[in-house]
């Protein structure tokens, strides 16, 4: 057995070693994968901004994004666009708003204001990591 194992060794050094066909098919995936970053690395980064917002031009009108956006507004939770309004120190009856009822600078205020709650929020989170394990009888509140 021992023996096989030697002579196994030894062939695979002389062969090396083998792909199966999706190792392959992988390798030649990532090759064409490389070459096409390296094609768009050459490209100015100002010719790559002006395509991309060529192809949004044409791919999401403005009235489309629009109406995106107060899809989501409405599909989002109540208790969570009333954190993002009363962030904003808005009135907490705003949420059931629909989107196009805010105006620029209110979403702009609520932009910013969520920002700054997300980056709070990050940090409580960190703050919660590790602790005692609870005792049975500690769970019963």
């Amino acid at each position: 057995m021992k023996a096989e194992r030697l002579e196994l060794a030894a062939l695979a050094s002389v062969a090396g070693p083998r792909a199966t066909p999706e190792e392959i098919n992988t390798y030649a995936y990532l090759a064409d994968f490389a070459a096409v970053c390296e094609q768009v690395a050459r490209v100015p980064e100002e010719v790559r901004q002006e395509r991309v917002q060529a192809l949004r031009a044409i791919v999401a009108r403005p009235v489309d994004v629009e109406a995106m956006r107060a899809a989501f507004w409405l599909r989002a939770p109540l208790a969570a666009r009333m954190v993002a309004v009363m962030s904003a120190k808005l009135p907490k009856e705003r949420a059931g708003d629909t989107l196009n009822k805010f105006d620029a600078l209110e979403r702009g205020l609520i932009w910013v204001a969520l920002e700054r709650l997300m980056a709070d929020l990050a940090q409580v989170q960190k703050c919660m990591q590790g602790g005692a394990m609870p005792t049975t009888s500690s769970r019963a509140h």
